[in-house]
């Protein structure tokens, strides 16, 4: 048996005794190949083969009539997939999307997850690890993004098989429509999940938010997608989905003048890899950071969260717009006498 097949068999095997399947289902399962359809003895074969692997027990038979169903040792698939520190690193993955991206969806992730799982309860140290190490989400602690399971698990299922997707969708203005996509990938950020596609090969990708999808379909067709298309590089383009209000402009120097108390936030994350930071002329005195960075829609909203512990000196145009910005909220609160201390 070659590795491929062997592969093939152990994403058709479930991991528990309830999905068990008989020959006559696997090879109903199995993908038709350019040699033809697969035959009832090549895949008993397999199964011989992955049965007899010395200290494997990759395989539990369930015995019943007409014939036997198998179903994988999920400790030992794990075993030979993964290392202790590949799992932490899974279980810590699923930690940030739990709540929406496996979510009632049944898929290949969810088994790979139960099989880092069993690897983990292996030893005392990576339960330990597992049992104190957590990742949280920034900013205030909002709740996920309400995603319907099955449309996830569509288009889950419509990105493996490189097919399209039909959904319905809501946008941010509340128009609704019925899309039909080709998927190049699924990004999971503050909380919520995009969909990153194409609705024909000469338009440009973009990222629709699931939590926007109330239904979706996987279509029989194969997706037009680009197949160079490189997620990491849609990704950074668009600043971590942080678009660029001008496409063609090139990035601005930004320059703050910073409070004491709030350096911390530049020191410790800092705004590019080449950011400077200019010690205060006076003692107590307000310190100076100097970064190039793209003007995107998420740059100004930023600065105004630093409050009043950050003042814009340039560029003119973001120094404005901080500003104007700042006058409307002030006016909101116009009925006040003067503000709190």
């Amino acid at each position: 048996m070659d590795f491929e097949a062997g592969l093939r068999l152990l994403r058709l095997l479930g991991t528990r005794e309830a999905s068990a399947l008989s020959v006559r289902e696997i090879r109903d399962k199995w993908p038709i190949q350019e040699g033809g359809v697969v035959s009832f003895r090549t895949i008993q074969r397999y199964i011989a083969e992955l049965s007899a692997i010395e200290n494997g027990n990759l395989l539990r038979e369930v015995q019943n009539s007409p014939g036997s169903r198998y179903y994988l040792a999920t400790s030992q698939v794990a075993s030979w997939f993964l290392s202790e520190e590949a799992a932490l690193n899974l279980q810590l993955t699923k930690q940030t999307t739990a709540q929406s991206f496996l979510a009632g969806s049944k898929n290949s992730a969810e088994k790979l997850s139960d099989m880092a799982e069993h690897l983990i309860n292996r030893t005392p140290q990576s339960r330990r690890l597992r049992d104190r190490l957590r990742v949280v989400a920034d900013g205030i602690g909002r709740l996920p993004a309400a995603i319907d399971p099955e449309v996830l698990s569509a288009i889950i299922a419509a990105i493996s098989e490189n097919q399209k997707v039909r959904i319905q969708y809501l946008s941010s203005k509340g128009n609704a429509s019925e899309l039909t996509l080709n998927p190049l990938g699924l990004v999971a950020k503050d909380g919520s999940i995009y969909l990153v596609a194409v609705t024909g090969l000469d338009e440009a990708p973009r990222h629709y938010p699931l939590h926007r999808a109330s239904a979706a379909a996987q279509l029989a067709e194969v997706s037009q997608a680009d197949s160079n298309f490189d997620l990491d590089a849609y990704i950074s383009a668009t600043h971590n989905f942080s678009h660029a209000l001008d496409s063609q402009a090139v990035p601005v120097t930004l320059e703050l003048s910073v409070a004491p108390e709030a350096m911390y936030h530049f020191r410790e994350r800092k705004l590019t890899a080449e950011q400077q930071i200019l010690e205060p002329t006076t003692p107590g005195g307000w310190y100076k950071v100097i970064a190039e960075v793209p003007e995107t829609i998420q740059l100004v909203p930023f600065l105004l969260s630093m409050g009043p512990w950050i003042e814009v000196l340039g560029p003119a145009t973001v120094r404005e717009e901080v500003a104007e910005r700042a006058q409307k909220m002030h006016a909101l609160y116009n009925d006040l006498e003067e503000f709190p201390k």
